[in-house]
């Protein structure tokens, strides 16, 4: 699963500049959402990404849905309400939402050296 981490970024990079070049509206139409799909998919398939939950959000308009299977010794398909494992790949995207965040607001975040 490591290894499909940049994959998944890139697409997510992909989709988030392909939906965001739409107009704006509150919802999805149903050609973005098989565009979406379809874009997904491809990825998915040269990636070899067994399943995933995606989320889309532009505006006030969200989508979610889930493709694929997330459990593959019993072939259960992914739902927008489908759990994942995400095991040690948390530990390389925390820091950076949390830098992201801390950027975007402005934050000061100055740290005083730890002493016992």
């Amino acid at each position: 699963m490591l290894q499909a981490l940049p994959y998944f970024l890139l697409t997510l990079t992909c989709l988030m500049t392909k939906v965001s070049a739409a107009a704006v509206t509150d919802t999805f139409t149903d050609e973005e959402k098989s565009d979406i799909h379809q874009f997904v998919n491809e990825v998915m398939h040269c990636a070899n990404i067994p399943g995933l939950a995606l989320g889309v959000i532009r505006g006030s308009a969200t989508y979610a849905d889930g493709l694929g299977h997330g459990e593959l010794t019993q072939g259960l398909a992914v739902s927008s309400n489908t759990i994942f494992n995400l095991g040690s790949t948390a530990k390389a995207l925390v820091p950076y939402v949390m830098a992201d965040v801390l950027h975007r607001t402005k934050t000061d975040v100055s740290l005083e050296p730890i002493q016992d």
